[in-house]
């Protein structure tokens, strides 16, 4: 393998000059940056874009500045201001650990990886990336990005994966050692998203260009080595846009676990697989003639694919007439006007088009 050194120092050269602008890397001492930022910037980036975290980390950061504020935060807020971004649980996860920092540690940041890793979700690779990154100690902190320059760079090939996996933990441990920690890795991210992306290299700009071994046996399109993906299957589903006579619009909270937990929608059918379903009209039959079809929307989630038919109907008459076809536990009213005070999934946005 190549001696690390040589491609540390480049690494970390074409890191000063070329690093991404990113929000939460400003440091607060010159220094270290900012663990609260890092925490809420990691947690953000977990199955999101960088493009897409940047906005709501802004307005998270604006509303909560401080661990010690976010931790005062009611969930209901929280979903909110995360309403949009997916995975809900990283959400809820997040407050709760920045209850345990305000109460437990007086605010502080514990710095010992191990007390890292029982805050509710802080796992492996963002606990190792809080201590590189803001604490500036040595970690094997391994994201997508560094995963497939680390892969690239030294030519992993083998069929286990695993051993992949645990190699450029290794020498992601290795690279960190010594001085900048954090900054490597996050050289290896800007490198990982600027030049060696999934599906575009542009080696001639790389500062690793002379190291890669890949490139050397022009085999780049090949690494990393992949897993057999995962088919997707198929739910379908009827979702109700009941409004009242002024134009309210009746809402319910999703249970606090689960998919989409703790945001608020539009009422409707259970999510059921396509192949268990013959007709999926069926959902449309009901005595109420005033249901009507307004439409279909799909949506992808990480292991299946969504199809709701979107069904409409106006209250014109008393509400103890009204004809149910779900349940109205928790159900409420809220007018279009106020609908920007409720975190709504990407998802009901979608349906919102059909109001």
């Amino acid at each position: 393998m190549n001696k690390l050194n040589s491609i540390k120092y480049p690494l970390l050269s074409w890191y000063d000059l070329n690093k991404r602008d990113l929000p939460w890397r400003l440091s607060v001492d010159g220094q270290y940056l900012d663990p609260y930022k890092v925490l809420v910037s990691e947690v953000m980036l977990q199955q999101t874009t960088v493009s897409a975290a940047i906005k709501y980390f802004k307005n998270f950061i604006e509303k909560w500045p401080n661990i010690e504020l976010l931790a005062s935060a009611s969930e209901d807020e929280i979903i909110n201001a995360w309403a949009g971004l997916g995975y809900y649980a990283r959400a809820r996860n997040l407050l709760k650990c920045a209850k345990i920092i305000a109460n437990d540690f007086q605010g502080n940041f514990p710095q010992d990886i191990n007390l890292l890793k029982k805050l509710p979700g802080i796992g492996d690779y963002t606990s190792a990336a809080i201590m590189s990154i803001a604490f500036n100690k040595q970690s094997d902190a391994v994201d997508v990005n560094i995963e497939r320059v680390i892969s690239r760079l030294f030519a992993l090939q083998s069929s286990n994966l695993s051993y992949n996996k645990k190699m450029v933990r290794d020498i992601v441990f290795q690279l960190t050692s010594g001085n900048r920690p954090g900054d490597v890795l996050q050289s290896l991210m800007d490198v990982g998203s600027l030049i060696c992306s999934a599906k575009n290299c542009t080696c001639t700009i790389c500062p690793l260009e002379k190291k890669c071994m890949s490139l050397k046996q022009d085999i780049i399109s090949q690494i990393p080595i992949k897993g057999k993906k995962v088919s997707r299957g198929e739910k379908i589903g009827t979702l109700y846009l009941i409004t009242r006579r002024d134009g309210a619009y009746l809402l319910r909270k999703r249970p606090s676990k689960g998919l989409l937990g703790g945001t608020v929608e539009f009422p409707g059918t259970n999510w059921e697989d396509t192949a268990m379903i013959v007709n999926k009209n069926k959902y449309l039959k009901s005595n109420n003639l005033h249901y009507s079809e307004l439409g279909v929307i799909k949506h992808t989630f990480s292991h299946f694919y969504l199809t709701l038919s979107i069904v409409g109907k106006i209250i014109f008459e008393s509400e103890k007439d009204f004809m149910s076809p779900f349940s109205l536990d928790k159900c409420f009213w809220v007018l279009p006007e106020e609908f920007h005070k409720y975190g709504f999934s990407s998802l009901m946005k979608k349906a919102m088009q059909y109001i």
